[in-house]
């Protein structure tokens, strides 16, 4: 038995038709692509572009003022004085003060300037003093070694009172009292103690102790006052002590053949 199989006209020409329908659809997306490209860069085009941030304007800058020249009228003939420096700026942070050179108060000055030594003078009121006594005993006169005693006794602490020192003129008289008064003393005690003493007067021996104790306490009167006590205090170097007295002392000894003249001159 033969079977056909019949296909419709329809069938036949409905592909034809759907290729034409797929290249005119192929076609058109062709078409349409580059004007879609072509409309994409206006629309970012459309779009705003940002703002920029602001940029901040720069600081405007400090006017300089000059300072205002100094005009200083000058006489004809005259010299300018000159201007006066402007003052130093102050340091911004504090600083530290330099270390002084200065020597710490007491250390830089000057000590005294030592006395001036006048035991010249007293020495030579010792010395007139030595020759009356000499002179006494060899005219056996009891007046003039009273004299000569007077003289080493009061003729030293004037000397002192007259270079404007009382302190040291008392302490000389009681250093020319004292020390030949306790040098008799002390010569005398040792007189009787070895030599023996009487009632009614003194043996030798006492006497000559007397003498000599008498003798070596006037003789240690007269070096302290010549090596210590004749100097005047010390004052600082380039001024003037105003209680120095300008005083000069001359004994003077004249021996006649009746007795001898005594004098202590000076110039006030």
């Amino acid at each position: 038995m033969l079977s056909t199989t019949l296909r419709s006209p329809s069938s036949s020409r409905s592909r034809p038709l759907k290729g034409l329908v797929g290249l005119a659809a192929l076609g058109l997306a062709c078409s349409l692509s580059p004007l879609a490209r072509a409309e994409q860069p206006t629309e970012i085009a459309s779009k705003p572009a940002p703002a920029a941030a602001p940029v901040p304007a720069p600081a405007a800058p400090v006017p300089f003022t000059a300072p205002a020249p100094v005009v200083q009228t000058v006489p004809f003939g005259a010299a300018a004085a000159p201007a006066a420096a402007p003052a130093p700026p102050r340091p911004a942070f504090p600083t530290r003060a330099a270390p002084s050179s200065a020597p710490p108060e007491g250390e830089g000055e000057e000590r005294p300037k030592p006395g001036q030594w006048y035991g010249y003078q007293t020495l030579a009121v010792d010395a007139g003093a030595l020759a009356l006594v000499a002179i006494s005993i060899r005219t056996k006169s009891v007046e003039l070694a009273m004299v000569s005693v007077g003289t080493s006794v009061f003729g030293p602490p004037i000397v002192h009172f007259a270079h404007g020192d009382g302190v040291k003129g008392f302490s000389d008289f009681g250093l020319r009292v004292g020390l030949p008064a306790g040098g008799v003393l002390v010569g005398a005690g040792l007189g009787c103690m070895f030599g023996g003493c009487s009632a009614t007067r003194f043996e030798s021996i006492a006497e000559v102790g007397a003498l000599a104790g008498g003798a070596l306490g006037a003789a240690t009167a007269m070096v302290l006052d010549w090596a210590v006590l004749s100097r005047e205090p010390g004052r600082p170097r380039g001024r003037t002590d105003a209680r120095a007295w300008p005083v000069s002392l001359t004994p003077s000894l004249a021996v006649k053949p009746a007795g001898a003249d005594v004098s202590l001159g000076g110039a006030f």
